[in-house]
């Protein structure tokens, strides 16, 4: 009984920790200098490329291999973040195949969502107004994480 008890209070605490935590939306600028040029191409999306197919997107970057992207945008506001999150999270879910793991966490400013599903690694993070997107092959997914981890995402 004790052993339930404390474990409930143990999730309490952690839940409390959680919807308490705030990450930083991080800038273009952080976006595009946080990998090696040398190994990755980075560049920013021109204005002409930045129209009505994404509502309220002021800025987008990118980081690739050749063999994924990592897609970074700077949207107007935090309603139109939390919608284009929502548009990729139905899209990923969509795929018709077998899903083998899903990852959701939702904060107050954040909400983080991964899904592999047979051979491909989706992943969207939306901090603020801020949103970073990949759907690469499962066979890439370390080094998309490790380069999400080391901008904050």
């Amino acid at each position: 009984m004790k052993k339930k008890v404390f474990l409930v209070l143990v999730l309490m605490s952690s839940l409390l920790l959680l919807t308490g935590c705030s990450k930083k939306a991080i800038t273009i600028e952080e976006f595009t200098s946080s990998v090696d040029t040398d190994k990755y191409i980075v560049g920013e999306y021109e204005s002409d490329q930045i129209d009505t197919i994404i509502e309220g997107l002021e800025r987008g970057a990118y980081i690739t291999n050749g063999a994924f992207n990592i897609n970074f945008y700077v949207l107007s506001n935090p309603a139109q973040a939390i919608d284009l999150f929502r548009l990729y999270k139905e899209e990923f879910e969509s795929q018709d195949a077998d899903e083998t793991k899903k990852y959701t966490i939702k904060a107050d400013d954040y909400e983080i969502y991964e899904l592999i599903i047979d051979a491909m690694y989706n992943y969207i993070c939306r901090v603020k107004n801020t949103l970073v997107y990949v759907s690469a092959n499962a066979e890439d997914k370390d080094e998309v994480k490790s380069i999400i981890k080391n901008i904050g995402y």
